[in-house]
């Protein structure tokens, strides 16, 4: 009878360890699942902050261009209206 207790207990015990070990092994794949959803994530967001930053450069680019071009234009008319 306290040996069946014993037994018992003992495959308790073992049944639990292992129970315990499949968690910790999910856990940790869930974990590194989760870790690589967040550096997918930030990846994007890095893509994207690079996007934004070339567009704006391009704008700003642009800008400079339209804004020099009218200060040619300008400096033209300004010259023409001196020479009248």
């Amino acid at each position: 009878m306290i040996q069946d207790v014993q037994l018992n207990q003992a495959q308790l015990i073992k049944a639990m360890e292992e129970n315990h070990a499949q968690a910790i092994k999910a856990m940790e794949v869930n974990h590194s699942n989760q870790m690589i959803s967040i550096q997918n994530r930030l990846l994007t967001m890095e893509e994207k902050h690079i996007q934004l930053i070339n567009t704006m450069e391009t704008n700003h680019a642009k800008k400079i261009s339209v804004v020099k071009a009218n200060q040619i234009t300008f400096h033209n008319r300004l010259e023409e209206m001196e020479r009248l």
